[in-house]
């Protein structure tokens, strides 16, 4: 739970392989198995790479490539 001001506990910007999603983290239908790798870009440099996007930060997560 957040105990801060709302503008600072709102959610970050999600992408995963590539594509923004609009959702909430629990919302993302992926499974753990299936991650690469997660990346995350906070501050300023995500409004720098994302603009207003991702003032909140950025979460980056590639999955697996299947064959």
């Amino acid at each position: 739970s957040c105990q801060q001001t709302a503008e600072s506990c709102a959610d970050p910007l999600f992408i995963v392989d590539g594509k923004v999603v609009q959702s909430k983290l629990q919302d993302i239908e992926i499974d753990g198995s299936d991650i690469e790798s997660i990346e995350v870009i906070k501050g300023e440099a995500a409004r720098l790479i994302y603009g207003e996007s991702g003032r909140h930060g950025v979460v980056i997560i590639r999955t697996k490539t299947k064959p």
